[in-house]
């Protein structure tokens, strides 16, 4: 599996994304790339440009000296066309045989301006196939859910600082349910964090590169893309227009070809994903949850 011509050279050279080993003279600049900066709404400056109907969130401009000074180096690495929007904490209660509660903290997530991608334009689609309300934002922002087959919660995190028109970056996390306390600890020590680098491919099918920490980066509060290497195996995910349904195939290391690895639908349950492996086994992502944003129109 080979991706678009775009994709490599995103992947390689795009200035408005990070890449192995590249900008090395700016590594310093460019330190605070990867980083989710916990900040208070209060703290930040109101660049209030549209309301998200969804978690009533409020859009904010991250930047020093009143938005004033547009050094790059003083916006982790976006310049003045990178905003971060605000997401409020969440608490989400499932509602099963034992109840327990779901604590989300709030994230910053950048976008930039004017932001456009064919791949976020694939995965628009892919969720819709599957039955996600996206709400009315552009790009997802974030997206969660528990996954059933190991009990876990996962969220993952679109990083706009890293992300360019032909490779979009998400920053995941896997939080495992803590038995002594009873609910989900998101954000501490055991969560797993991973990344997944999103193109398409020559035939326009979302490609999804798997990148884990590397070993001895396991006690860092946060992994820059250089911290992550890639993982055993990358997916493909091929939509079934007519059967409203997506299918996974996985690519992985010295592997000739693609392996079917099962499909995705909308379903049974509000709010879930049913997952069919390829031995008919399945189970659901439940409490799936989408927010979503649009990217500032410049003032050009």
């Amino acid at each position: 599996m080979s991706l678009s011509v775009g994709a490599v050279n995103n992947l390689n050279q795009n200035a408005n994304a990070v890449s192995f080993g590249q900008r090395k003279a700016n590594k310093a600049k460019n330190a605070m790339v990867g980083t989710l900066i916990a900040l208070s709404p209060m703290a930040m400056n109101s660049c209030d440009k549209d309301e998200w109907l969804s978690a009533k969130a409020v859009a904010v401009a991250v930047a020093e000296n009143n938005n004033n000074n547009c050094d790059s180096t003083k916006h982790h690495g976006c310049g003045c066309d990178c905003h971060g929007y605000y997401i409020k904490p969440d608490t989400i209660v499932k509602h099963d045989s034992i109840p327990y509660p779901v604590i989300v903290p709030g994230d910053t997530v950048y976008i930039k301006d004017d932001y456009k991608s064919p791949v976020i334009d694939t995965l628009n689609v892919i969720l819709d196939d599957v039955g996600v309300d996206k709400n009315r934002g552009y790009v997802p922002l974030r997206v969660t859910f528990i996954d059933e087959m190991d009990n876990k919660y996962r969220r993952n995190l679109f990083d706009g600082r890293s992300s360019g028109i032909d490779q979009v970056v998400y920053r995941s996390t896997r939080t495992p349910f803590n038995d002594a306390l009873g609910r989900y600890i998101v954000g501490s020590a055991d969560d797993d964090r991973e990344a997944y680098f999103l193109s398409l491919t020559q035939d326009g099918r979302l490609y999804a590169t798997h990148m884990v920490p590397k070993a001895g980066t396991e006690g860092k509060d946060s992994l820059a893309l250089n911290d992550y290497v890639m993982g055993p195996d990358n997916f493909v995910f091929d939509r079934d227009r007519a059967a409203k349904l997506v299918r996974k195939f996985s690519e992985a290391r010295g592997q000739a070809g693609l392996e079917y690895a099962g499909t995705y639908e909308k379903g049974d349950l509000p709010k879930s994903i049913m997952i069919t492996n390829p031995y008919g086994t399945q189970w659901r992502y439940t409490d799936v949850n989408v927010i979503s944003g649009d990217p500032y129109k410049s003032e050009q």
